[in-house]
């Protein structure tokens, strides 16, 4: 994050052409997280596994 604003200062890069990126990092990392840490609770709590005698 300190190398994209120094380009912007530096006059090589504009803010319009920044700010697409941190939008596609942070889109991906909404869904990827969602999906990561969903699969992992599913995988850990899901119903019918040994030891599941309620």
């Amino acid at each position: 994050m300190f190398i994209l604003p120094t380009a912007v200062f530096a006059g090589t890069l504009g803010w319009a052409q920044l700010l697409p990126n941190p939008a596609a990092v942070f889109l991906g990392n909404l869904v990827g997280g969602a999906v990561f840490v969903g699969l992992g609770y599913h995988s850990a709590y899901r119903p019918g596994m040994r030891g599941d005698e309620r």
